[in-house]
């Protein structure tokens, strides 16, 4: 999607490789980059790492267990927080579809969702 925001058309890709299915878009719907284009200003990448960071500070912080591509926005933020610095900024956590496996792997110490 971020090389079709840049495009300004969508550019479809072979592959989104990413623990973020959520997220994973290989081919942008092309209404979808029209309406990127009037709405957001810039375009932060991530690596699942930092999405994996993303969750765990989520997860100490506000106690919200959130999946990689719900934390993705909160990457961002994160990765540029010194340059956010005074200013107000939101980003939205959702989904919580992980799996008892991935909570483990990914929230080392927390109980798997009963």
């Amino acid at each position: 999607m971020a090389l079709s925001w840049q495009a300004g058309t969508s550019v479809p890709t072979d592959e989104a490789r990413t623990i973020a299915d959520g997220i994973a878009v290989r081919i942008p719907v092309p209404s979808a980059v029209t309406w990127l284009a009037d709405t957001i200003d810039d375009v932060v990448l991530v690596d699942d790492d930092q999405m994996i960071e993303a969750m765990r500070f989520a997860h100490a912080t506000w106690g919200r267990l959130v999946e990689p591509a719900g934390a993705a926005g909160l990457a961002g933020v994160l990765a540029g927080a010194s340059s956010l610095q005074g200013l107000r900024v939101a980003t939205a956590l959702c989904g919580g579809n992980l799996t008892d496996r991935q909570i483990r792997t990914w929230l080392p110490g927390t109980a798997p969702k009963s």
